[in-house]
């Protein structure tokens, strides 16, 4: 593992006040291998509160008092674009505002629909677009903010929930990689999908 994958694990460490061997480290393939192994040191979390669900309710009321929607409206699986609406960039700012917290940037495909997703050199396809994070749901939404939050939402050596630990090693790895929370998924190998060395 090269510098950028051992100034992670140097921060993984410090925040959850845990130990990761080089052995264990070795193991560590995907953002899932590296929050199985968080997991497996530190004591599971209970709580009667749950943030995620907090999250919801303050954007779903949002939606209900700012935009006129009705609250059957808006469940979790509600796909972000069937709410933005046209005016993607003042709604995503008026949001932020209005739950206190930042939201991931929109990109290029967010704010241009129309645009196509594949940009050619005469004709020659070159590079694909990002995915629009806006086809992502409500709950992917609430999950980016726990994430980008992290150091605010979440006090470290406390018992965590399990999503609420993903949220947690999502945020450490955007504020280390500077890779952006949409784009991180347990699925994803460290090194070859984000780029650590």
């Amino acid at each position: 593992m090269g510098l950028d994958g051992l100034e992670l694990l140097m921060r993984i460490e410090s925040y959850f006040q845990i130990e990761i061997s080089d052995s264990e480290a070795a193991e560590i393939f995907t953002v899932s291998d590296l929050i199985h192994c968080i997991k497996g040191k530190i004591q599971p979390g209970k709580s009667d509160h749950c943030l995620g669900q907090e999250l919801f309710y303050r954007i779903r009321q949002y939606f209900i008092q700012e935009k006129g929607f009705l609250k059957e409206q808006l469940t979790p699986q509600t796909k972000l674009f069937e709410i933005l609406g046209n005016d993607r960039t003042h709604t995503w700012k008026s949001l932020a505002e209005y739950i206190g917290m930042r939201l991931p940037k929109l990109n290029y495909l967010d704010t241009h629909p129309e645009a196509p997703e594949q940009i050619a050199v005469f004709g020659v396809r070159m590079w694909s677009r990002k995915k629009p994070l806006t086809e992502g749901v409500v709950s992917d939404l609430v999950y980016w903010i726990m994430a980008l939050q992290y150091k605010e939402l979440f006090k470290p050596g406390l018992h965590f929930m399990d999503k609420d630990l993903e949220a947690i090693t999502i945020g450490i790895i955007h504020d280390t990689l500077g890779v952006p929370v949409d784009e991180i998924d347990p699925a994803k190998s460290i090194v070859r999908d984000l780029g650590i060395e």
